[in-house]
């Protein structure tokens, strides 16, 4: 009768001691290597044969490295005992794009306070600084070398009104910019101021203002 080994179930030749096909010693029977495990190893069913035992040895590695594989982190796994890199730990982490659009609205946000001040500071039509102001609106008497023409009101809504011996309404427009006046008079309405881009100087009260052209006085205005 030939000495088959339990294990592998390669045949030996009689008296041998180590099975020459797995190595596995010819006197220890599968219930012997068993019993040496802890109990926790040992199946539910008692294994027939070795390649019983290695269907529940491999089974019971998987769950384990299963459990394993969840337990670790996100960028280190263990996976059948080799540890496997999935990402790169040193990498930098994506920024949240939430706080780039806040910076982003912030942004405009402030650029656009600056321009609306800037334009009321220095804009054209109203602007505070550079532009037809509140400065130029109400009734002035208008003196041309020494002679009274009249009162002229600068409305607010750049419409001009002119009083000599009848109040005139609406006789022209008129606009500020960079300490010139421009009045544009309409050529059907015959008042004695003349129309044109003035140079303004203005009082210290600014209760004066004198229009010149090409550095020369034209008029004089005082405010009534």
């Amino acid at each position: 009768m030939g000495n088959f080994c339990p294990f592998c179930g390669k045949e030996n030749v009689e008296g041998a001691i180590y099975c020459g096909g797995c190595g596995a010693k010819l006197d220890q029977s599968i219930s012997t290597v068993i019993a040496q495990h802890d109990e926790t190893d040992i199946p539910e069913s008692f294994p027939e044969s070795i390649s019983d035992i290695n269907e529940q040895t491999n089974s019971k590695k998987t769950v384990n490295t299963y459990t394993e594989f969840k337990q670790n982190t996100d960028s280190v796994q263990v996976y059948n005992g080799y540890t496997v890199q999935s990402a790169d730990p040193m990498a930098p982490k994506k920024k949240s794009k939430t706080g780039l659009v806040i910076a982003l609205i912030a942004i405009i946000v402030a650029v656009v306070v600056v321009v609306l001040v800037l334009l009321f500071l220095f804009g054209g039509n109203g602007g505070l600084l550079g532009g037809e102001s509140s400065i130029y609106q109400g009734s002035w008497d208008v003196e041309m070398y020494s002679v009274s023409l009249g009162t002229i009101t600068l409305q607010s809504d750049y419409s001009i009104d002119y009083d000599l011996y009848m109040t005139m309404k609406d006789v022209g427009t008129w606009s500020a910019n960079n300490n010139q006046l421009t009045l544009t008079i309409d050529p059907t309405a015959y008042i004695s101021v003349p129309g044109g881009t003035y140079d303004c100087e203005f009082s210290s009260d600014s209760n004066k203002i004198t229009l010149k052209s090409s550095g020369i006085k034209i008029m004089t205005w005082t405010k009534t």
